[in-house]
């Protein structure tokens, strides 16, 4: 009896392994393939300096060019990709688990509590997330198929529990024809800001902000230089 129940034990142990909660997760791999043609508003290769992050927005804010100054405030990050300018390509991966949240250490802050389930995936390439004048470059894109897993993407456990599930592979090649981008270019495909050295030979490229002639202040500018100038012929006549 002794010898059944010590070779017993073994399968007992694996057995409550799969009955206790496990907590399932998923792997997100993301990235762009190698030699990607990654360019500035300039036509110049990304610095080393530059972010590439994987994240969503929070409640049902929806980002366009109008709210720019609100994207930072309600960005959260899942994951952010390692970046070699010299090889062209940018990998990043990390684990969402079955309440939400990612494994990813850039994960913090508000982020690291943010329920990702069944959310809209963006990247979003920039040197900083503050939107200024001239200095500004980024990329802000996502291909439709990008959307975080939903609760219906995880095994069932703990029948399930040891078993795997296969990871979701995202790259900046899944963007094409319609995936028309917030800010910035990829491709043929372009949105807002600006660029002196476009090209749709570029996989992305990153756009800055130029302030445009239309703008308010843009037309107060040109309203006071012009009343300068008459006022200067005004005492140039006056002094003949």
């Amino acid at each position: 009896m002794k010898l059944m129940l010590k070779r017993a034990l073994p399968a007992l142990a694996l057995w409550l392994a799969c009955a206790k909660p496990v907590q399932a997760s998923i792997t997100i791999n993301w990235g762009s393939p190698v030699d990607s043609i990654l360019r500035d508003s300039y036509g110049n290769t990304l610095g080393a300096g530059m972010h590439f992050q994987l994240g969503s927005f929070a409640g049902s804010f929806v980002p366009t060019f109008e709210n720019i100054d609100l994207w930072q405030s309600n960005w959260r990050v899942f994951d952010e990709a390692d970046y070699s300018a010299v090889d062209g390509y940018f990998t990043g991966t990390a684990e969402i688990s079955s309440s939400g949240l990612s494994n990813s250490p850039d994960a913090v802050g508000s982020s690291s509590t943010f329920n990702f389930l069944g959310k809209d995936a963006y990247l979003w390439v920039f040197n900083s997330q503050t939107p200024e004048l001239w200095t500004t470059q980024w990329t802000l894109v996502r291909d439709a198929t990008w959307v975080f897993p939903d609760s219906s993407d995880f095994p069932v456990l703990p029948e399930d529990c040891c078993g795997s599930v296969l990871p979701k592979d995202w790259s900046l090649s899944d963007i094409g024809v319609g995936d028309t981008p917030v800010f910035g270019r990829t491709g043929s495909e372009e949105g807002g800001g600006t660029s002196y050295a476009e090209s749709s030979s570029y996989d992305l490229q990153t756009y800055t902000l130029v302030p445009e002639i239309s703008s308010v202040p843009a037309m107060m500018a040109v309203v006071l230089l012009a009343g300068c100038h008459r006022q200067r012929r005004r005492r140039a006549s006056c002094d003949c």
